[in-house]
């Protein structure tokens, strides 16, 4: 294998791995939370962030864990490894997409937590809505395109 650092990367990883392509030459990057930047979620605000580290020449941005916190915020002690932080979903984004309605995003709640959970619930039900009328509606396409009949067969045989 070829490339700086590759020499001990194991044949049973896949291609891009093993060939090690991030190592092949140097990148600059930064390490900054998403908390850190002005909307402190990953909505428009990191966006910008990604075009600014691109118009600079940078292309690694590394984080700090992304896990649900305690209440002291700190990503170093997160309450699961697997599951996101939903401090981090961006209700301007959710308003955008039409899951949350318009302006949801912009009041000044005197409880922010609990204004941010009653918005991701209501996003929650949007995204449903939405999912399921988008389903329903490539279901029925599909369906008139092909005339696809039920199948009155089981897969076990005749019936």
């Amino acid at each position: 294998m070829q490339g700086t650092g590759s020499q001990n990367i194991p044949s049973h990883l896949p291609g891009n791995l093993r060939n090690n392509q991030w190592l092949d030459r140097r990148r600059a990057g930064i390490l900054l939370h998403p908390t850190s930047l002005p909307d402190s979620d990953l909505g428009p605000d990191a966006f910008r962030f990604i075009d600014f580290m691109a118009a600079c020449g940078m292309t690694v941005w590394q984080m700090l864990p992304l896990g649900p916190t305690h209440d002291d915020g700190s990503p170093y002690q997160c309450l699961s490894a697997h599951a996101g932080n939903p401090r981090l979903i961006s209700l301007e984004l959710l308003v955008q997409s039409g899951w949350l309605p318009p302006g949801s995003a912009a009041l000044e709640p005197t409880d922010p937590a609990a204004h941010r959970n009653s918005c991701l619930a209501q996003a929650y039900q949007g995204f449903k809505q939405h999912a399921s009328a988008e389903d329903h509606a490539a279901f029925v396409l599909l369906h008139d395109l092909h005339g696809v009949e039920p199948d009155k067969k089981s897969p076990g045989g005749d019936q």
